[in-house]
């Protein structure tokens, strides 16, 4: 049975603003608007600008996609005005632009300052609680800007923060496990990064040829996809998997890039194996690189959990693979959590 619409599906709340932007946009190449540019150019203008916008909050005033977005689709509006209203016909436009813009930026620059600094503050007060970094950072941003734009927010910092600012060493504590240094996974991704680099070059060279912006676009583009590359590297000894043993939990990670905490009397049994696993188990694999990366340990659950992965995205599973160093003394311990 099909899953029926509904107003909360984004088909509405994102569909709905943009078949009303492409109707506009075809109504300037219409037989009316060549009758009567003047009428139509100024309802085209309010429509894109004001009516638009206000549809759009209408459909996202109760859900948790942040109010401030509305801006954004008056920016969408005004670009498409721009450049589908003939020149003589943009007064409205042209006076928006003038004495309205200005105010709408220096809007957005005042709620995204505030923003970060509530988000700063929240990060300081609960950092004394959860020393983990990206933890207490998504937590603190999804506070503020609730439910994926959070995520997104502490996905986008993390990067910076692993990449490039955290240098101090972690060392592992009791009841830690890492997952990185027999895997090969720091090969495999600095092999990835090689190859990125250079199709990075030879991408630019090429491409500048037929344009220099979209040449500098794209590789931008590379560079910041080799920091994230990086982050996640340099984040996996400092996020450890982590067994639970006060409040029976399992902590699943790799860096920043995944994660899930699993009770354990969710967990029916453990398989430690390294074979290629059947497709039709539909087993998740922990590592950001799937089946190119190994795996030790084979966890399969009594009950569906859920994957927390990249950019806030999340995977509901029932058998996970992943890979522990020391695989004997985590099988070990978890055993006994599970038959204690």
């Amino acid at each position: 049975m099909k899953k029926a619409i509904t107003l909360d599906h984004p088909i509405i709340f994102l569909g709905l603003p943009l078949a009303l932007i492409a109707f506009t946009v075809l109504l300037t190449y219409s037989k009316a608007f060549q009758l009567q540019p003047n009428s139509l150019t100024t309802a085209i203008t309010l429509d894109l600008l004001i009516t638009i916008p206000f549809v759009y909050f209408l459909l996202i005033r109760k859900k948790d996609i942040p109010k401030f977005t509305v801006f954004t689709m008056f920016i969408v509006g005004l670009i498409t005005a721009s450049l589908i209203l003939p020149t003589s016909q943009r007064s409205l436009l042209d006076w928006v632009m003038t004495y309205i813009l200005p105010i709408v930026e220096t809007t957005v620059l005042i709620t995204l300052i505030y923003k970060v600094v509530k988000i700063n503050k929240a990060y300081k007060t609960q950092k004394l609680d959860n020393p983990d970094f990206f933890n207490t950072i998504t937590q603190a941003a999804t506070e503020i800007l609730p439910g994926r734009v959070g995520k997104l927010l502490a996905t986008e910092v993390s990067v910076i923060h692993y990449a490039l600012l955290n240098w101090k060493k972690r060392p592992l504590k009791i009841n830690e496990y890492t997952y990185h240094k027999k895997s090969g996974i720091i090969m495999i991704l600095s092999f990835l990064l090689a190859l990125l680099l250079v199709e990075t070059l030879v991408l630019h060279v090429v491409v500048e040829k037929w344009n220099v912006t979209v040449a500098w676009v794209l590789t931008f583009l590379s560079l910041y996809t080799m920091i994230q590359f990086i982050g996640i590297m340099r984040s996996m000894n400092k996020r450890p998997i982590f067994l639970d043993k006060d409040n029976g939990l399992l902590h699943l990670k790799y860096g920043f890039y995944s994660q899930t905490t699993l009770p354990i009397k969710a967990i029916d049994r453990i398989e430690f194996t390294t074979r290629t696993l059947p497709e039709e188990q539909q087993v998740i694999k922990l590592s950001p690189v799937g089946d190119i990366d190994s795996h030790n340990i084979v966890l399969y659950l009594n009950e569906e959990q859920i994957l927390d992965k990249f950019y806030g995205f999340t995977k509901t599973f029932k058998t996970i693979a992943f890979f522990v160093d020391d695989k004997e003394k985590f099988g070990n311990e978890l055993q006994e959590m599970i038959t204690c």
